[in-house]
């Protein structure tokens, strides 16, 4: 994938399990991308000043990527984790005839429970038979939890693999998140990322050795890439 930034002529290539790192050394130039990624993909903010391309096309995905800027504060819940664990759940449960048959039984069952309900009253009604796995999972308000014991590093490491299992091409932006972590969680991290050939670009505002295997990018404080 290509990380294109307006005015930069070179793109900055990373994905495909490569451990990449942008270091912006100006803390207004920094701080200006870091708030652009998070309109375009938090906000849903519409401009080109910034922009992810897939290797076999010209088209912009940024919108579609996960962004991490604080570890502790990560979205479980964010809409691309969501929904893809819904497809997916939906995806075993039909691929199971009978666990899928017994949905729909149990489904009709609450159907009948309810036409009884309704035809009290004196009034024509209709109403869908059918309820969507996906709708259904949205109708409980299926969400991911975590314990809120779990140390800090546990639950960013259980958030890449779920990240890895579940939206495995999605381009995924960490943003000075590891100062917080010792050289062998950085190792550790870093290790099963590359193990499962994820597209992640770390964006820090300056230089961390601890990256191991590093492909560097600088953006130095005059401005110009280095």
């Amino acid at each position: 994938m290509k990380f294109l930034i307006m005015g930069y002529d070179d793109p900055i290539d990373f994905g495909h399990g490569d451990n990449t790192q942008l270091v912006v050394e100006d803390t207004k130039l920094y701080t200006h991308i870091v708030q652009l990624l998070n309109a375009i993909i938090n906000e849903k903010y519409k401009t080109n000043e910034i922009e992810i391309l897939e290797d076999k096309s010209d088209k912009d995905i940024l919108s579609k990527a996960i962004l991490i800027i604080n570890p502790f504060q990560l979205d479980l819940n964010a809409k691309p984790i969501i929904k893809a664990l819904y497809e997916e759940v939906s995806k075993i449960l039909i691929d199971d005839g009978d666990q899928f048959l017994q949905y729909k039984e149990y489904i009709t069952d609450i159907n009948k429970i309810v036409l009884d309900i309704i035809e009290e009253f004196n009034v024509d009604f209709s109403f869908d038979d059918d309820l969507p796995l996906e709708g259904y999972l949205k109708a409980i308000n299926l969400k991911i939890t975590k314990d809120p014991e779990e140390p800090m590093f546990d639950t960013f490491l259980n958030y890449i693999e779920l990240i890895s299992e579940l939206t495995p091409k999605t381009p995924l932006i960490i943003c000075n998140c590891l100062s917080y972590f010792t050289k062998h969680e950085i190792e550790e991290l870093c290790k099963y990322m590359n193990y499962k050939c994820m597209n992640v670009l770390f964006i820090e505002n300056h230089c961390n050795e601890l990256i191991p295997d590093c492909h560097q990018y600088i953006i130095d404080d005059d401005l110009c890439m280095i």
